[in-house]
């Protein structure tokens, strides 16, 4: 005979209440991980869009159509734009799953880490050839910048709770 109700939300409190104050953090943290590379995701998608129709994208602050056709905006013949959203994607992939099931966190925070130093790293040089070599910085691609600094805190902040 299955529980009754009150019976199993009593459960499911004790059940939070044994795994206490981390394991919620720890979720929070997989969930804004998530959250971000949507943001990601958003912004790397119209940076493509944009590049496949060979049309600036819309620049308030910035130089963003001089850094779209810029030869540094693709790397080995593939818009940058593609490569960010394809990494985003991964990291989307990764933080949903760790947000949604717990028994497979311990391996998939080493992934989400280096996904994340892997596109920050990969943002920095960008950034770097940005201002010190086409002197015009793209306002999307400096918000990208920012979104791979707060996924590489939250992977830190993950991988820092992760049991050993």
């Amino acid at each position: 005979m299955p529980p009754s109700k009150p019976r199993a939300r009593a459960n499911t409190a004790r059940a939070n209440a044994v795994r206490g104050p981390v394991a919620g953090t720890q979720n929070r943290a997989w969930q804004a991980a998530a959250a971000v590379a949507v943001a990601g995701i958003a912004v790397s998608g119209y940076l493509l869009f944009s590049s496949a129709r060979n049309i600036a994208p819309v620049c308030l602050v910035g130089a963003c159509a001089e850094v779209a056709a810029s030869s540094y905006a693709r790397f080995l013949g593939i818009p940058n734009a593609a490569l960010g959203l394809l990494l985003y994607v991964t990291v989307a992939f990764v933080a949903i799953v760790g947000a949604t099931r717990a028994s497979v966190r311990p391996s998939a925070s080493p992934a989400l880490f280096g996904l994340a130093v892997f596109g920050a790293t990969f943002s920095a040089y960008l950034t770097w050839l940005q201002v010190a070599v086409l002197q015009a910085v793209c306002a999307w691609c400096a918000l990208s910048a920012v979104l791979w600094v707060v996924l590489l805190v939250l992977s830190v902040v993950i991988e820092r709770q992760r049991p050993r």
